[in-house]
């Protein structure tokens, strides 16, 4: 899907608003992908088969990317702001793949739970690390539930059977 897609943006002909709305269609069949990886994932996990590739990332190229796949799931009510560092702070040692998957996760989340207001990602630096925060007016979650939310396949009893459930991956 994500290929042909990018086949007919590449074509002329296409109108503005064609080219709009194929980069809805190439967004999210991208965030269809992010699930079936997370899934698979999942299960090299639960097996210790999950492979790391370590190289040299740029956080704000990253966000860029992640922000403009999960855009057309943002609200009209809600800004999603990148704050991420450009250069030196922003440049770490990492898997770029999986701090996609992080992020991606992290905003859907944020998105999920934040109707109105502002959605934002950025880093700080500390002492030979990074933080990477994602921060929203969303309805937040309990002090009591925070440790458990990274348990997989758990989400906050109160939601679960509400409009906000989740798999919880």
């Amino acid at each position: 899907i994500v290929g042909l897609t990018e086949l007919v943006l590449a074509s002329s002909e296409c109108t503005e608003d064609s080219r709009r709305r194929l980069d809805v269609v190439k967004s999210q069949a991208m965030r269809l992908n992010s699930l079936v990886d997370d899934i698979l994932d999942a299960a090299s996990n639960k097996r210790g088969h999950l492979i790391v590739k370590n190289g040299r990332c740029d956080l704000r190229e990253i966000s860029e990317n992640v922000c403009m796949m999960v855009q057309p799931l943002v609200s009209s009510k809600v800004q999603l702001i990148n704050n991420m560092s450009v250069g030196g702070d922003a440049i770490i040692d990492g898997d770029s793949n999986r701090i996609s998957q992080i992020l991606t996760n992290l905003l859907g989340n944020a998105i999920k739970f934040t109707k109105s207001g502002s959605i934002t990602i950025r880093n700080r630096t500390g002492r030979d690390l990074v933080v990477v925060e994602v921060v929203d007016t969303g309805i937040g979650i309990a002090d009591e539930k925070l440790e458990k939310i990274w348990d997989a396949f758990e989400s906050e009893d109160e939601l679960a059977d509400s409009k906000y459930a989740s798999s919880g991956l």
